[in-house]
This record gives C-alpha cells, structure tokens and sequence, in this order.
C-alpha cells in the first residue's frame, strides 16, 4: 500500500532529495532486473519450476510498479522546483497542490 507524506524542506535542499529519492529508485530497480533474471533462469532451466518463476516474475513487476511511482515523484518535485524557478517564487502558502495520482489537495 502506497501512502503519500508531505513535508518541507529548503528550496536548496531539493537536489539532495532528489538525489536520495533517485538512489531509492535505482536500487529498487536492480533488485527487479535481478528478480526478472532469475524469473528466465528458471524457466529455461530444463527442470524448471514455472511456478517459482511465475512467483519471480510477478515479483519483478511488483518492483518495477514501485520503481516507476518513485520515478513519478521524481518528476513531480521536479516540476514543482521547474515553476519555482520560472517565476512562481511568490505563490502564497496554503494554495491548492496536485499530488502525482491527480487528487487535489488543499495545504493548511
């Protein structure tokens, strides 16, 4: 289950999140091409077990769904810092914010 957390941080910051959140990503993206690997492996192994490679393969799926809504955040955090620098400095607090899956959310 996916949940989203909001927080602040220093407008300088961002790129060290950004960086952080990319780690995440890339690691989760090793272990599903590892996942995906061994999910092949096993099929093409001459005493395969399909079920345990249909077990892998689901799992790498699984992962790259993770890995792709991390990536979507990514973007998103992006965007937000992209209209920061294109003149949205002074937009005032509290006004309505759009999280990545499309729901409107007003902050306090």
């Amino acid at each position: 289950m996916r949940v989203r957390i909001a927080y602040g941080v220093n407008i300088n910051d961002i790129p060290t999140e950004i960086q952080k959140f990319g780690t995440d990503s890339l690691i989760q993206l090793t272990k599903a091409i590892a996942e995906l690997t061994n999910g092949i492996e096993e099929v093409e192994n001459n005493n395969a077990d399909l079920q345990k490679a249909l077990y892998l393969l689901e799992k790498a799926r699984s992962a790259l769904t993770s890995v792709d809504a991390s990536i979507a955040d990514i973007c998103a955090i992006l965007e937000g810092l992209q209209n920061y620098y294109n003149g949205e400095q002074n937009v005032s607090e509290g006004r309505s914010t759009m999280d990545t899956s499309g729901n409107v959310t007003e902050s306090p």
